[in-house]
């Protein structure tokens, strides 16, 4: 099981309400190529990637506000429609500017 209801962390991403995406979602939108190149890939995902996307959503939930949902949505869809232009790199400084 990768989901661990005890922990504090869990319980206020699960408290939210699901949107249309999430920035976890946005930056690591790749998500099937890092997992594919591993050796174990559950191990990777529960102590790699599951890890840095809960921090990404609980900074968002940190953050959130209109403003930040309007330019999440707007970046789904343009790197949607736009996947060369894509770098994890640059969502990040956009939602994350000091992490």
């Amino acid at each position: 099981c990768f989901v661990d209801l005890k922990r504090p962390a869990w319980q206020r991403v699960l408290a939210v309400k699901p949107g249309l995406t999430d920035l976890a979602a946005l930056i690591h939108r790749d998500e099937e190529v890092l997992l594919g190149v591993q050796a174990d890939p559950e191990e990777y995902y529960r102590n790699v990637l599951l890890p840095a996307k809960m921090d990404l959503s609980l900074n968002y939930i940190d953050s959130s506000n209109v403003w930040t949902d309007l330019k999440l949505i707007a970046c789904t869809v343009y790197f949607s429609i736009c996947p060369h232009r894509f770098e994890a790199a640059l969502v990040r400084r956009m939602f994350l500017p000091f992490a």
